[in-house]
């Protein structure tokens, strides 16, 4: 019972934690007006590896004698992955609610993007129409769990680690 009561809190921290410093990341490249920079809006994605990488490491060295499973390193991950996306996408909606000139910014740079590759008047205000809080906040939150998943499934595998299964098995009696 202990095990479990771990891998929630030690999860649910370091989605807390990923969701915060995901924050923090996104609003200085807002702050610094490079919140169109398609090469360091990637560049979030590192910051989940990380956290899955050290949060994983953690669990398992930790609360876990050193061994985890496959299974268990995915669903460590995808709570780590559902909790930072579920704030992140809160953050982007009360965000950019609260400042409509990013929101204008945004329409313009894709305007400009969408004339340059020759599409028609209609084909621009069509895509432009979704230019929003809701949609940045459901795109964000969306991209993270799928992307998220993806990475989850190979640092997973990378992160997984057996140990003795006669010692797992008289660790779990014991527990009972």
């Amino acid at each position: 019972m202990k095990t479990k009561s771990t891998f929630w809190k030690n999860s649910l921290i370091f989605g807390i934690i990923t969701g915060i410093v995901l924050i923090l990341y996104s609003y200085l490249l807002t702050k610094l007006e490079l919140d169109q920079n398609k090469a360091l809006l990637s560049a979030a994605y590192l910051i989940i590896i990380a956290s899955l990488v050290i949060g994983i490491k953690n669990y398992r060295d930790k609360h876990s004698s050193g061994t985890i499973s496959y299974g268990g390193s995915l669903g460590f991950s995808m709570i780590i992955i559902s909790i930072s996306a579920l704030f992140t996408s809160i953050y982007t909606y009360v965000f950019l609610n609260n400042n409509p000139e990013i929101i204008e910014r945004s329409r313009i740079t894709t305007e400009n993007e969408f004339i340059a590759k020759g599409m028609s008047d209609m084909q621009i205000e069509m895509a432009t129409k979704f230019i929003s809080a809701e949609f940045s906040a459901g795109s964000t939150l969306l991209s993270y769990l799928l992307m998220g998943f993806v990475i989850a499934l190979i640092i997973s595998a990378i992160m997984k680690k057996g140990g003795d299964p006669y010692q797992q098995a008289m660790q779990d009696i014991n527990e009972e």
